[in-house]
């Protein structure tokens, strides 16, 4: 048989065990999606053509397919973890988030299914070692193939519009990968300066809400933002059993809403829009990873301080790492006279990724104690109902055995319902407290997020209506306002 024709067949044969691993990895990590097979397929298929038209020695070229399964195995960590591809912007800001994940959280690297998909992509790098020979022999084909490459991706790039469009470039990434999508945005990038022009234009879009005649101020103000908490999910059964039982108490004598059209971006830009009276609609990945303090601040009305005005104590609490989204600095600056973070909430070091939000709430309740003012602002972030929705020592779940990541979710959120009836019942008469979700989970085609105001000094009327983000935005802080 001729060299070129063994080429070839070398060539078909690599691509036809790419294509298969790709698809029983989408099939493994993420029930059909078509991010892995295209993504996967394409990736490998074209490092694979380019190192055999550049004829490099086999030592540099298994060494960079290695960084590419490398990389491909963070991809799948932080797909599987967010819900959403990663950006370009997100890398380049956030990066510091990578490390968390590696150092804080070993419970990903036992997942049996990372280390099936790096035993395939092994296979693949000795596949290669013994095909590098025939397929250096095939330029004039790993030419053309490549060619064909480039032009198809030619095509996904392009777009008429001249600004990033966050649609497009996640259908690219689900449908053709991260090359194309990275492609698409590295064409459509926006200037920095226009992220803190969206801001200040945004603050004079928050609708006016009208004061209540006669509204007693509380003593306590609680600002829940409870990770994951979507609307749907209250007063909903699962197997005959209520999913939030508590909430959906709360639901029938306060008022409910469903928050639409959360803006694109982290879930951080939930926090940054209440505590800064703005948000940003494009995707430019956490806002505190755009702008130090002394920039995105400056003009801005922000809610901690005006609390502190007011006479109250604002502190900050997340029973998560203080360098994830650069919160530690950001809400120091937004006028928090204390903040505390996972690291603070543990008596030992360990490694886990995350304080449970039972144990957060035990610590608060300690830690405001402490606190020099009889009148208190706290502002809370959960994290037990975050992807992928495994509660450590979650007693009496919901569901005994779950049998899809849906029914995770669903047994997270009963935990988390259970630890507010626990927090919010205990808490003193004079309290306001606001729960809502920092998104929904579109994933399941929950894409509005909860908003409940338990207000027991005031007794505000039951109402369940939908609202905007910027309403949303703006019932929060009328209460100070």
């Amino acid at each position: 048989m001729k060299l070129h024709v063994k080429s070839q067949i070398a060539v078909v044969f690599f691509a036809i065990w790419l294509a298969l691993w790709s698809w029983a990895a989408q099939l493994i990590f993420f029930d059909g999606e078509t991010l892995l097979f295209y993504g996967f397929m394409v990736w490998f298929f074209a490092w694979v053509f380019w190192l055999s038209v550049l004829g490099l020695p086999k030592i540099p070229a298994i060494v960079i397919l290695l960084a590419a399964t490398l990389l491909q195995i963070a991809l799948i960590i932080y797909h599987h973890y967010f819900q959403e591809p990663l950006t370009l912007a997100v890398a380049a800001h956030q990066w510091h988030e990578a490390g968390v994940f590696v150092t804080q959280t070993p419970s990903l690297w036992s997942d049996w299914r990372l280390w099936i998909f790096a035993a395939a992509g092994a296979a693949n790098l000795v596949i290669y070692y013994k095909s590098a020979a025939l397929l250096q022999n095939g330029r004039a084909l790993s030419a053309a193939a490549g060619l064909t490459l480039a032009v198809f991706a030619g095509f996904l790039v392009y777009t008429p519009e001249s600004s990033f469009d966050k649609s497009y470039f996640k259908n690219a990434c689900t449908n053709f990968g991260y090359g194309f999508c990275w492609g698409y945005e590295a064409f459509n990038t926006h200037n920095r300066t226009e992220a803190l022009a969206e801001i200040h234009a945004n603050r004079n879009k928050l609708p006016e809400i009208a004061a209540t005649e006669g509204y007693l101020l509380p003593r306590h103000i609680y600002l829940i933002q409870v990770e994951s908490l979507a609307y749907d999910v209250i007063n909903r059964l699962r197997r005959g059993k209520e999913i939030t039982p508590f909430l959906n108490r709360l639901s029938r004598s306060a008022p409910l809403y469903r928050v639409t059209g959360k803006p694109e971006g982290a879930s951080a830009n939930t926090d940054f829009a209440v505590n800064a009276g703005t948000f940003i609609v494009q995707d430019y990945g956490a806002i505190y990873k755009l702008y130090p303090p002394e920039v995105l601040y400056e003009g801005l009305s922000l809610l901690p301080k005006i609390a502190a005005e007011k006479g109250y104590y604002p502190a900050f609490f997340h029973n998560f790492s203080g360098d994830f989204y650069d919160r530690r600095p950001h809400m120091a600056a937004q006028g928090y006279a204390e903040r505390f973070f996972y690291d603070d909430m543990l008596n030992i070091k360990d490694k886990r990724l995350k304080v449970e939000d039972g144990e957060m709430f035990a610590f608060i309740r300690t830690q405001q104690q402490k606190f020099p003012r009889e009148k208190t602002f706290t502002y809370i972030i959960t994290m037990s109902s975050h992807a992928d929705y495994k509660v450590g020592g979650n007693p009496a779940p919901l569901i005994a055995d779950p049998k899809n990541e849906l029914e995770d979710y669903f047994n997270a959120i009963n935990y988390v319902d259970r630890s507010l009836e626990e927090f919010v019942t205990a808490l003193p008469p004079n309290s306001l407290v606001l729960i809502f979700g920092d998104h929904g989970v579109v994933d399941f085609g929950y894409d509005g997020a909860a908003f409940i105001v338990f207000d027991p000094l005031n007794r505000p009327a039951a109402e369940n209506r939908p609202i905007s983000f910027a309403e949303f935005v703006a019932r929060v802080r009328s209460y100070l306002q």
